[in-house]
């Protein structure tokens, strides 16, 4: 008979048997692969016993200096900083391009995309020009809205000049004729 013990000769039982029969909780609950055997442990973002990668790793936003030092790292408010960590968990690393991805699209909107037909819709609209001129724009500014809308309002303010000057030379050729 093959006995389950490891040392069955000495009595001994395994480690995790031990601890489930003093009625200790972290006796294994899973397997992981390999045959290793797993503690399920309530994982704390900031552990003060564990000072290793694993502890650097997550975000405790009930310590202050942590919440300040990651909102500095990360270049956002603490309430940013929050709203990621509810958001995506207290992985730094999911914070992190959580955060990125935010402040990408946030940087995005002000961009013109001539490639997306929805785009060109929606800018012709709000310039209140055609399609073809906001191609021209973009060209001539770059992709940038502002850059674009500044352009055209110097387009608009020299077209303007013409015109007021275009009436006093009608005006002249009137009179002498």
């Amino acid at each position: 008979m093959h006995s389950r013990n490891r040392f069955p000769e000495r009595g001994e039982v395994a480690p995790h048997k031990r601890l489930a029969r003093r009625g200790k909780t972290s006796a294994p609950r899973n397997r992981r692969a390999g045959g290793h055997l797993a503690f399920q442990i309530g994982r704390m973002a900031d552990d003060k016993a564990k000072r290793g990668g694993a502890d650097r790793a997550l975000i405790a936003l009930t310590e202050k200096y942590e919440v300040a030092y990651w909102s500095k790292k990360f270049k956002v408010t603490p309430a940013k900083l929050k709203y990621a960590v509810k958001k995506v968990g207290h992985s730094a690393k999911k914070v992190e391009a959580y955060i990125k991805l935010q402040k990408h699209r946030a940087a995005d909107k002000s961009r013109i995309a001539l490639g997306e037909a929805y785009e060109v819709r929606y800018w012709s609209k709000k310039f209140k020009i055609t399609p073809a001129k906001l191609k021209a724009a973009v060209a001539a500014a770059g992709h940038s809205s502002r850059k674009v809308e500044a352009y055209l309002a110097a387009q608009k303010a020299a077209k303007k000049k013409k015109a007021k000057k275009v009436p006093k030379k009608v005006a002249k050729r009137k009179k002498a004729a």
